[in-house]
């Protein structure tokens, strides 16, 4: 990385990033190795792969991406003037589907993101790592439609968070 993160907008975002792929539960997931080969499965804001289709568009997943939320806010505590900087981000959770029943693709997919999230819990606020102070689920696991998978959309599962994080 060659832009270093600062304040109280990029240092949150990348925190995640980092705190997520410092996982070993994020690592096993993406087969990676390590920290640093784990961070190629970890995207800012959005993955656009609507140009990508088949075996080419899947090859990229699992992924985690990480984006701003509604929430952030720096609240003034003391005088002289010091703030307290606070907020939201969604965390988000892709991968191809794997397994052989619904069950089994739903259990595979919340097994994983539930090793990741108890490995977060276990991570936040220790080692530099990032704050985490609140997560909460705001949509999924979901998968596209019968209909859409029939029509050749990707086969894909999701999940995602609004993870509230506060300065150290």
């Amino acid at each position: 990385m060659t832009v270093t993160p600062a304040g109280m907008f990029s240092y949150p975002l990348f925190g995640l990033g980092e705190l997520i792929a410092d996982c070993s539960a994020f690592q096993s997931w993406v087969s990676a190795d390590d920290k640093g080969a784990a961070w190629s499965n970890v995207h800012y804001i959005a993955n656009d792969d609507s140009d990508l289709t088949g075996a080419e568009a899947l090859a990229t997943r699992p992924f985690a991406i990480v984006g701003f939320s509604e929430e952030t806010e720096a609240r003034r505590e003391t005088e002289p003037p010091t703030y307290d900087h606070s907020g939201t981000l969604e965390l988000i959770f892709e991968a191809e589907v794997s397994g052989d029943t619904e069950s089994d693709i739903f259990l595979n997919f919340t097994n994983a993101v539930g090793a990741i999230m108890a490995e977060i819990e276990t991570k936040t606020g220790r080692g530099g790592h990032l704050l985490v102070t609140k997560y909460s689920l705001f949509f999924g696991p979901a998968r596209p439609s019968s209909k859409a998978r029939t029509n050749g959309e990707l086969d894909i599962i999701a999940m995602g968070f609004l993870v509230e994080w506060a300065e150290l």
